[in-house]
C-alpha cells in the first residue's frame, strides 16, 4: 500500500443548535485501504461521513480528495469525486431485479427501451468480479440482507467509487453472507478502492482493516495499526475506561423455586412451528439461532402483534389469548422490537412523548388528558435512570445517537414495570459502551423479579447473558440447554443436527 491519500480531513469542526459535535477531527483515509472509525454512540462518526458523504456541510476545517482540496456541499458533489456511501437502510427498490436496481438510472438500451439481455449479463459480470454467486434476475424482496447489500456494492462500483463508506454493513448477515462478504470486500481492496469501516463489531475489525481511528466525545483520541491495537485497548479507548469484561458471564441467581409466569405449549403461527417452554419470574432467558430462524415471529406471537394458530399460552397461571398488544400490556408484558426505528418509537416526536405513550395511565388527568408535569418528570426520570444523553427530553428522538435511542426505547417499557420484559436483538448497532450499560441493566431487572427473554442472533451476547437458552432454527424449537453449560460450538452444533446436548 502506498502513500497516496484518497483522503484528508484536517481540523474539522461541526456543531447543531450551538451544540459541538466534532472538534478539530484530523481523518486519512489511504488509496486501497480498508479504514475502521470506531467510537460510542454520540462519538461523531456518523456526522464525520456525513460530511463526507455531502449530507451535512462542515463548519470549518479542509477535506482533501486525492491531494486536492475540495467542498463537498451536497450528495451530488461527493458522488462527482467517486465518494459512496451504504447506510444499514439499503435504498434499494424491492420489487425490481438485482440486475435492474444495479443499473438503476443508468439503463442499458436505446431511448425508451431498456436491453435487458445486456443489463443481465453486464450485471453477472460485476457478480463475477466480486466472486458472488446468485441469480441477478430475481427480485431483491426475495433475498437476505447479504445479498442485497452485495446489489448496493455493485451500484457502487458501477458508479465509478473510488471511496466507499460501509455503515454497520454486517450487521444482520449470516455466518455464511459473512463469508461471502469477507471476499468481496477483500476485492474492493484489491481494485483500488478506499473503504471506511464502521461497526460495533470488534472482532471484525480484526478481520477486515488495516488501520483505525477512533473517536471520543467528538475528538480524535487515537489512530494505529489494526495489527498494533488489541481490542481491550480499543474498547478503552472508545469508553475512556475498561469496560472489556462486559460479555463476561454473571453467576446467576437460584431459580429452583421462582414461580412460572409465563408457558408456551405446542404454539404455532405462520411464522413459526410447534414452540414450547416456560420462563420463570427473575430468570433471563435467551433465544437465539441463525438469521432468519424464527426469534421475531416468536416474541410477536407472545406480544399479539401475529396471531397464533395452534397451541396455548399461560401467563400468571391464565390462559390468554392475545389479539393485539395493548392485551398483551395489559396483562405485564413489554416488547423492544428489533428495529427500533421502525417500530420501537416516534422518530418524529420528542423523547417525553415517546415515554409517555406506553405509559399514559401514569399521567392522565382526566379520561383523554394528559398531566404535562407528569410526563415531562416521568421522563426525565428515565433519562437520568437509564444514562440517555439528550439535551432535554424535548429532544426529537430522530436526534439521538444509536444507544441512545435504544436506551430511551428501553426506559419507556421500565417505566411501565412489566412482568415479563421481550427484548429483540436489545444492543443490535450500539457501542461497547451502551452495551455494557444495557447489559448491566438486564441483569437488575432479572435480580428485581422481572422475568426477562433476551433475543439475539450474536451468540456471544446470549451466552453472557442466559440463565438457559432456547435454539430455534428454520422457526422451530432445535433445542435448550443451561447457560452455564452452554458455548458457541455447542448451540451451532445443535443447529446443525449434532449430538451437543447428549
Amino acid at each position: 500500500m502506498g502513500d497516496v491519500y484518497a483522503i484528508k480531513m484536517e481540523h474539522i469542526h461541526k456543531g447543531f443548535s450551538g451544540v459541538p459535535v466534532l472538534k478539530d477531527v484530523d481523518f486519512e483515509l489511504k488509496e486501497g485501504e480498508i479504514h475502521a472509525l470506531l467510537g460510542e454512540n454520540g462519538a461523531g462518526k456518523s456526522t464525520l461521513i456525513k460530511i463526507l458523504s455531502g449530507a451535512h456541510e462542515k463548519d470549518s476545517g479542509v477535506v482533501k480528495v486525492f491531494g486536492e482540496e475540495k467542498e463537498i456541499h451536497n450528495p451530488q458533489d461527493a458522488h462527482a469525486l467517486g465518494i459512496q456511501c451504504i447506510y444499514q437502510e439499503l435504498s434499494l427498490v424491492p420489487h425490481l431485479s438485482v440486475a435492474d436496481n444495479i443499473f438503476l438510472g443508468r439503463e442499458l438500451g436505446k431511448k425508451m427501451w431498456v436491453n435487458e439481455k445486456e443489463t443481465y449479463r453486464k450485471a453477472r459480470e460485476m457478480l463475477d468480479l466480486l466472486s458472488l454467486d446468485f441469480d441477478v434476475k430475481r427480485q431483491v424482496r426475495t433475498l437476505g440482507i447479504g445479498a442485497q447489500f452485495f446489489t448496493e456494492i455493485c451500484r457502487c462500483l458501477l458508479g465509478n467509487a473510488r471511496i466507499v463508506i460501509l455503515d454497520e454493513p454486517t450487521s444482520a448477515m449470516t455466518p455464511i453472507e459473512y463469508d461471502y462478504f469477507l471476499r468481496a470486500i477483500k476485492k474492493l481492496r484489491e481494485q483500488h478502492i478506499s473503504v471506511i469501516y464502521i461497526s460495533h463489531r470488534l472482532d471484525e475489525i480484526k478481520d477486515i482493516c488495516d488501520r483505525v481511528t477512533i473517536l471520543r466525545d467528538g475528538k480524535n483520541v487515537r489512530t494505529a495499526e489494526v495489527s498494533d491495537i488489541s481490542i481491550p485497548e480499543i474498547i478503552r479507548e472508545m469508553v475512556g475506561k475498561d469496560a472489556s469484561g462486559y460479555l463476561q458471564r454473571q453467576e446467576g441467581v437460584d431459580l429452583t423455586n421462582a414461580p412460572v409466569v409465563m408457558k408456551l405449549e405446542h404454539v404455532s403461527s405462520s411464522h413459526i412451528e410447534d414452540i414450547s417452554f416456560e420462563l420463570k419470574a427473575g430468570e433471563i432467558l435467551g433465544v437465539t439461532g441463525l438469521l432468519g430462524a424464527g426469534k421475531t415471529e416468536l416474541a410477536n406471537v407472545i406480544f399479539g402483534v401475529d396471531k397464533k394458530t395452534d397451541g396455548t399460552i399461560t401467563v400468571e397461571g391464565k390462559e390468554v389469548n392475545f389479539k393485539n398488544p395493548l392485551q398483551a400490556m395489559n396483562a405485564g408484558i413489554g416488547l423492544v422490537p428489533e428495529d427500533r426505528k421502525q417500530t420501537g418509537l416516534f422518530q418524529e416526536f420528542d423523547i417525553k412523548s415517546n415515554i409517555a405513550i406506553v405509559n399514559l395511565n401514569q399521567m392522565r388527568k382526566m379520561r383523554f388528558l394528559v398531566r404535562r408535569s407528569k410526563e415531562k418528570s416521568l421522563a426525565e426520570e428515565c433519562v437520568r435512570n437509564l444514562n440517555v444523553k439528550c439535551h432535554s427530553v424535548n429532544q426529537k428522538m430522530k436526534h439521538l445517537s444509536g444507544g441512545n435511542q435504544q436506551k430511551a426505547v428501553l426506559s419507556k417499557w421500565i417505566a411501565r414495570n412489566p412482568r415479563i420484559l421481550l427484548l429483540d436483538e436489545p444492543t443490535r448497532g450500539i457501542d461497547v459502551g451502551s452495551k455494557e450499560e444495557i447489559y448491566n441493566l438486564i441483569h437488575k431487572l432479572a435480580h428485581s423479579g422481572m422475568a426477562v427473554m433476551v433475543l439475539s442472533s450474536e451468540m456471544p451476547e446470549v451466552l453472557a447473558l442466559s440463565d438457559r437458552i432456547l435454539i430455534l432454527h428454520d422457526r422451530k424449537m432445535k433445542g435448550e440447554m443451561p447457560g452455564e453449560e452452554a458455548d458457541q460450538e455447542k448451540i451451532l452444533m445443535t443447529i446443525t443436527g449434532g449430538e451437543a446436548n447428549e
